[in-house]
């Protein structure tokens, strides 16, 4: 408790109720209840003059103070280092027990004769105990552990490495896979397990849609990929409706001719095995919502998964700059908040070695710029755009602008512009054809062409991907 860094790890993985001692748990959860109010540590008089202590009763919160002055004057006779060694393998035999009662229990409901489902509770009972084993072998006290370079020597890291290439998740544009990450290997995508791709756009622009069209891609491509869906705006039938119309490539009315045929029941079932199975959509749009809560959300929709064989590969929130933080209480400027708040997706991207795609919109010279509004410049959005927190872009690994003027509206298309990327080949453009109408802004089949530079383009780029699908323009038709 003393110890600042001792105390932040030990604060998101120690129950009050796992001590033996009821006097030590009592103290350990008033020292939680008030970091949760105030987001610091207490001193010892504002511990002892905390609501638990005082509505512990007289005799309880006197022996928590003797018990608190005790433990304080047996600091000297235990090491921080043997501590945080013993701590790990106390962690780990925390989950081993715990899981293993439940597996059991759950094992032995399915040899009551009146089981409904015998095998369904013993597959159950498997899959909490090789979650537990993935947990156990996980768990440290100290999440900060320093790196082995002896692999290198064996060369099982760069075969390690090339397996974690391959398991790249795709954009869903070919030109714009290649030209994020030039390493990735087939079938592989640009998106690696771990990493944050931020989109960048006005208001209108398809910022929901191309999202939604990067999940459509990737449940296509992959058959056991899982995806994690947050909203934070809309309707849960609109975005739900633009799902279902994104996947099938159908609008909302051709979708309500195919449920009216035998042919088009059975696809639309189909569909819908797919989505309840690897798509997991959770709406949140509670007013004044935090990361926090949505925190919550999150390790319970992977908790869930888990138990159903694996973790999330994507992460989908769209989009996070409608949340604030708890920790907003002490009086943040909103770019403070916005900051905060994306930099947590790129953590949680990273402790949960999955992919994140977020989106951000862009302020108001951005929104002049993509309109084409009199006196503003001629060119592609880019980082500087971004409303609010310039800052928003500096965690996330790949920041990609959408593009899409009037013009571009009319004519069906819209240009990705990658302005900061994990292989860092920033300034290339991706135009591609899109079917708004249907949720869909880009797609395996839908043509596209690429060039550099953050010109627009408007007036010739039609006849370069006409001409130019699949490949780069050349680049002395436009420099």
């Amino acid at each position: 408790m003393v110890d600042e860094n001792f105390f932040l790890q030990a604060r998101h993985k120690v129950r009050a109720e796992w001590f033996v001692d009821a006097y030590d748990g009592a103290i350990w959860k008033a020292v939680l209840d008030f970091h949760n109010t105030y987001h610091r540590r207490p001193t010892t008089e504002e511990l002892t003059s905390s609501p638990a202590f005082l509505q512990a009763g007289g005799s309880f919160s006197s022996k928590m103070v003797f018990r608190m002055e005790h433990n304080t004057r047996s600091m000297h006779l235990f090491g921080l280092d043997v501590v945080k060694t013993e701590m790990t393998l106390w962690l780990r035999s925390v989950i081993f027990k715990k899981e293993l009662e439940h597996a059991t229990d759950i094992f032995n409901q399915s040899g009551d004769p009146k089981c409904p489902d015998a095998a369904g509770f013993l597959n159950r009972a498997f899959l909490i105990l090789r979650k537990a084993a993935s947990d156990i072998d996980q768990t440290q006290f100290e999440t900060s552990q320093a790196v082995d370079f002896s692999d290198i020597a064996t060369g099982t890291f760069f075969d390690k490495k090339k397996e974690e290439l391959k398991t790249g998740l795709v954009f869903g544009c070919d030109l714009v896979d290649d030209k994020l990450n030039s390493n990735r290997i087939a079938p592989g995508g640009a998106l690696l397990r771990g990493d944050h791709t931020l989109l960048v756009a006005p208001t209108n622009v398809g910022k929901t849609t191309t999202m939604l069209s990067v999940a459509k891609e990737n449940l296509r491509r992959f058959k056991d990929v899982k995806i994690l869906l947050l909203t934070h705006e809309g309707t849960t039938s609109d975005i739900k409706t633009k799902i279902i119309s994104s996947v099938t490539g159908k609008t909302f009315a051709e979708l309500d001719v195919l449920r009216t045929t035998e042919e088009g029941r059975e696809k639309l079932k189909h569909v819908s095995k797919i989505l309840n199975e690897r798509l997991v959509y959770v709406p949140y749009t509670k007013a004044g919502g935090t990361v926090e809560d949505v925190d919550a959300i999150i390790r319970q929709q992977q908790e869930r998964a888990m138990l159903r064989g694996r973790g999330f590969d994507m992460l989908i929130c769209d989009y996070p700059a409608k949340l604030f933080t708890k920790m907003a209480e002490k009086g943040w400027q909103t770019r403070h908040i916005i900051q905060y708040v994306y930099s947590y997706f790129t953590q949680i991207g990273l402790e949960l070695n999955c992919h994140v795609l977020s989106a951000i919109q862009t302020n108001r010279e951005g929104s002049r710029l993509n309109n084409k509004r009199k006196g503003s410049e001629e060119r592609l959005l880019g980082v500087e755009d971004v409303s609010e927190a310039y800052e928003a872009t500096h965690t996330p690994t790949n920041v990609i602008t959408l593009n899409r003027d009037p013009l571009a509206e009319m004519r069906n298309r819209i240009t990705f512009h990658i302005a900061k990327s994990r292989g860092n080949t920033k300034g290339w453009s991706i135009v591609s054809k899109t079917d708004m109408s249907r949720s869909i802004s880009h797609g395996a089949d839908f043509p596209a062409t690429a060039y550099r530079g953050q010109s627009p383009m408007s007036e010739k780029i039609d006849d370069f991907l006409a001409s130019y699908p699949g490949v780069s323009i050349p680049e002395g038709l436009y420099l």
